[in-house]
């Protein structure tokens, strides 16, 4: 699929790959504006019904290496970072309802299979939404579980399309489950992949953006992966130290730094 749509971020294959599958009703991505009639005839040739929404994107809220956390609608096409959301569904009709519905959340998040409960948080919290990657209840202090990590789309990774409500939303719990049997069935390594990333300690900086890892026992972090800033100012290290509020390699360190734990959940077995 990498082949047929480079236009798209691992993440926007992911949910097209597990729409094929029939583990998601439709899926929504988003491409360059001028790339949009190409994603488009992509997508039809892999079998599914695509539409573009009539309106532009442009973004308002960007994080690290221009990941956009939020944009705004625009009639500006023809501008340099104008983006396209382009809906992907089996059932034509649903994906024309969808661009037809797309600045509506309450019928967008139900078309595209988000549950209830998640749909009226977001709506009570979207002010956080459209300025951060997290969900509302993360970093509380206490580990969410690694399905609920929303972080990490920026780098390809995530089995929810959506904010959960809360770190117990069965319905959350239940559709990612799903999604991970999909992609298990479809590329049993990438479905062990995705739960190594997501499984991880999340760590922000307000200047740098992101970098995760998985936490080790001497209080040190094996990254994963993160911006290519972050991970430059720690001099492109695999291994750092966690103090309070700032991570240390030799001699330098990296303060201000925000934690975010995604590391429960160890009670999901391997579905395949």
């Amino acid at each position: 699929m990498r082949a047929l749509l480079p236009q798209l971020t691992q993440a926007a294959r992911v949910d097209l790959a597990l729409t094929l599958a029939g583990a998601k009703p439709l899926a929504r991505v988003s491409c360059a504006y001028r790339d949009a009639e190409r994603v488009i005839g992509a997508l039809r040739r892999l079998g599914l019904a695509a539409r573009r929404w009539e309106r532009a994107l442009r973004p308002a809220v960007a994080d690290a290496d221009d990941y956009v956390v939020s944009a705004v609608a625009s009639d500006e096409a023809a501008a340099p970072d104008a983006r396209a959301f382009v809906f992907a569904a089996r059932d034509g009709e649903l994906a024309e309802l969808a661009a037809r519905f797309t600045d509506d959340d309450l019928i967008a998040g139900r078309l595209l299979g988000y549950p209830d409960c998640c749909v009226q948080a977001y709506l009570a919290h979207r002010e956080h939404h459209h300025a951060r990657l997290e969900p509302a209840f993360a970093g509380d202090g206490g580990a969410s579980p690694y399905w609920t990590n929303t972080m990490l789309d920026v780098f390809g990774w995530h089995l929810l399309s959506h904010f959960p409500c809360r770190a117990d939303c069965a319905a959350s719990r239940a559709q990612a489950m799903r999604h991970w049997e999909a992609l298990c069935r479809l590329d049993p390594g990438f479905g062990l992949a995705a739960v190594r990333h997501l499984r991880s300690l999340v760590l922000r900086h307000p200047r740098l953006g992101l970098v995760y890892g998985q936490p080790l026992a001497d209080g040190g972090l094996l990254l994963l992966g993160g911006s290519a800033a972050f991970r430059a100012a720690l001099g492109g290290a695999e291994r750092v130290e966690r103090r309070p509020g700032r991570l240390e390699r030799g001699g330098q360190a990296v303060s201000g730094v925000e934690t975010f734990d995604f590391t429960a959940g160890s009670d999901d077995g391997h579905p395949v």
